[in-house]
């Protein structure tokens, strides 16, 4: 939640914003969120509305020093669930499922793109993977390159989290083999997009001398 450098109105100057702090800014922000989410479907019960408003918060770390440490439920005593998102709560509200989180992609023991993302699975019946190959940033042309089931088992059925782009061969080299995911659930609902990220790809299908896999996160 919010509670420095936060735009405000001034209360002495017409038409003057400044900054202030101060973690009671955060609460006319929730409210407001949980009026917008009510005003999709106003049948929503207070807990169902917390949910949403905490399940799609996007976990932010203002000191890039991971000191705001999010324990197992997603909560830190420094940034509560982190800052909301109104973006991704009112597709939620709307009927869509909750958008794949924090997709990394890295190089498996054969060298090709593996992904691995986190996600609330339960809502989820399907994945879409896309892909771009390029060497410039961001990538335009984007591809469908597969379409997976999000359970796989039984009679225990276990969320899928991982995919491998078989085939493929990262490596070192000004290309880049990007990838992005969106959750579809049972009424065909696509989620909003996860993440981007990629891995350094070569394009000839040989491996790199210095197997030196470099890679970023773009939010």
């Amino acid at each position: 939640a919010p509670g420095v450098e936060v735009p405000v109105v001034s209360r002495l100057w017409s038409n003057f914003y400044h900054t202030e702090k101060g973690t009671s800014f955060s609460s006319p922000l929730v409210a407001a969120l949980a009026g917008l989410i009510l005003s999709i479907d106003s049948t929503y019960t207070p807990v169902e509305v917390y949910n949403i408003i905490t399940s799609t918060t996007d976990k932010i770390d203002p000191d890039g020093s991971y000191y705001y440490n999010y324990d197992e439920y997603g909560w830190t005593p420094y940034v509560g669930y982190g800052r909301i998102n109104a973006y991704d709560a009112l597709n939620v509200s709307s009927g869509a499922p909750h958008r794949p989180r924090d997709l990394v992609v890295s190089a498996n023991a054969l060298d090709e793109a593996q992904l691995d993302w986190n996600i609330i699975a339960e809502e989820v019946d399907q994945y879409k993977i896309y892909r771009a190959h390029t060497a410039d940033e961001p990538p335009v042309n984007w591809s469908l390159v597969a379409t997976i089931a999000a359970w796989e088992g039984y009679p225990n059925p276990m969320p899928v989290t991982s995919w491998t782009d078989v085939g493929t061969t990262v490596g070192f080299g000004p290309h880049k083999l990007w990838y992005y995911i969106v959750a579809v659930n049972l009424d065909s609902i696509e989620s909003l997009p996860s993440n981007t990220d990629w891995i350094a790809w070569n394009k000839y299908g040989k491996k790199s001398i210095d197997e030196d896999f470099s890679r970023r996160v773009n939010y």
